[in-house]
């Protein structure tokens, strides 16, 4: 079984969970809140998300003053803006993902995926014990996600492939 056919048999209907949980994330707009000078603020830049929520904690545990910096009480506004925002559109998508019980499913599909990679990485250790078996291990470690094949070429491993095909006289 292929990785996709295997999630599609393990997690039936995921994929299209995952199609509308996607589609409604992505249909919810970010927020501009404001720009200090060039830089614009809106809730699609996590790092200045972050670094707003940074100044706000300096703030209220007396880190930073207000009058310390020159235009800082109009940067501490829009940091407050923008937390909201960002506060805001998250709980949008925590109701999303609850409603449509995307993080149950998720769960699962992550649990069912690692059994499902322990169980092929165990028939890997096993020594093959046909052809067939050597073709289906060595088809594996070529097309694997963590193979560490980057750098060959696509042509370079679908040539491999077939060598390994006819050499092995297409043991399938």
């Amino acid at each position: 079984m292929k990785p996709k056919e295997a999630s599609d048999a393990f997690t039936p209907g995921f994929l299209k969970l995952l199609e509308e949980y996607s589609r409604q994330t992505e249909a919810l707009p970010h927020v501009v809140v404001g720009y200090s000078g060039p830089i614009e603020l809106a809730t699609h830049d996590q790092w200045q998300v972050t670094r707003s929520r940074r100044r706000l904690a300096d703030v209220a545990e007396g880190r930073c003053r207000l009058d310390d910096i020159p235009d800082v009480q109009e940067r501490f506004r829009l940091d407050r803006l923008l937390v909201q925002a960002a506060d805001e559109r998250q709980a949008q998508l925590d109701a999303i993902r609850d409603r449509l019980g995307y993080g149950e499913a998720d769960d699962k599909a992550d649990k069912l995926g690692d059994r499902e990679h322990e169980t092929r990485w165990a028939l890997m250790e096993i020594p093959a014990p046909t052809l067939p078996a050597l073709l289906w291990k060595l088809e594996y470690l070529l097309a694997s996600a963590d193979a560490q094949t980057g750098s060959w070429s696509d042509q370079a491993i679908a040539q491999t492939v077939a060598d390994m095909r006819h050499v092995l006289g297409e043991a399938r």
